[in-house]
C-alpha cells in the first residue's frame, strides 16, 4: 500500500456518514471526527520500488501506452458510455467529434446565431467532446454577429391600464383542471 499512510478504525454503523440502503439519506451525526476526508484506494501493488521505477519508465517510453494514457484521460468518466460503429465513436446517441472538425461543427452549430442555451441544446442533440459547452459558450461569446444585435431589441417598457369606468368591463378567463374536475376561472377587473 505504498503511497498510503492508512489508520485503520472501527466505526458503529450508527456513527457513518453514509446513507443507510433504504431511504438513501445520510445518517445525522454530531460527530465531526466523521467527516474527515476519504481516501479511495484504487488498486494495490506487490512489488519492489526499483520494478516500480522500471514500469514507469518504460511506460512513459512506449509511445502505445502513452497513446492509451492520453485517449483514456478526457474520457474517463464516461467511459461506459462510449461505444465505435463503423469507425465512428460515440458517447450514448451522439457523435465523438475529432478536434480537427470542432471547429467547423462550432460554426455549423452556431449558424443561425442562437444564443448560447440554444446553441448548446442544438449541439448536444447529435455532437460530443470533451468541453463542449465551454467551446459553445466561447463561440457565441466572441461572435460580432450575436454581439451587434444582443442589445437591439431593448426590453418593452410597462403601459399602465387604464382602470374600468363600471364593474364587469373587464373579464379575465381562463380554463383549468383540478383533481380531475374541469372548470372555467373568471376574474373581473373593478
Amino acid at each position: 500500500m505504498r503511497g498510503y499512510d492508512v489508520e485503520i478504525r472501527y466505526n458503529p454503523g450508527c456513527k457513518q456518514v453514509f446513507a443507510d440502503t433504504l431511504s438513501r439519506a445520510a445518517v445525522p451525526t454530531g460527530d465531526s471526527e466523521a467527516h474527515e476526508e476519504l481516501q479511495e484506494i484504487n488498486m494495490v501493488l506487490s512489488v519492489s520500488e526499483e520494478r516500480y521505477e522500471e514500469f514507469h519508465q518504460e511506460t512513459k517510453a512506449d509511445p502505445e501506452l502513452q497513446a492509451v494514457l492520453t485517449m483514456a484521460r478526457p474520457y474517463w468518466t464516461f467511459r461506459d458510455e462510449v461505444a465505435t460503429a463503423d469507425g465512428l465513436l460515440f458517447k450514448g446517441t451522439r457523435l465523438i467529434a475529432p478536434k480537427v472538425m470542432r471547429p467547423e461543427m462550432l460554426r455549423q452549430i452556431h449558424k443561425g446565431h442562437l444564443g448560447i442555451a440554444k446553441c448548446r441544446q442544438r449541439a448536444r442533440e447529435v455532437l460530443f467532446w470533451p468541453g463542449i459547452s465551454v467551446d459553445v459558450e466561447q463561440m457565441v461569446t466572441n461572435c460580432s454577429v450575436c454581439a451587434d444585435f444582443a442589445k437591439k431589441q431593448p426590453t418593452e417598457p410597462l403601459r399602465s391600464t387604464v382602470p374600468p369606468s363600471f364593474p364587469w368591463q373587464k373579464i379575465g378567463t381562463d380554463l383549468f383542471e383540478f383533481h380531475g374536475e374541469h372548470y372555467l376561472l373568471s376574474v373581473a377587473k373593478e
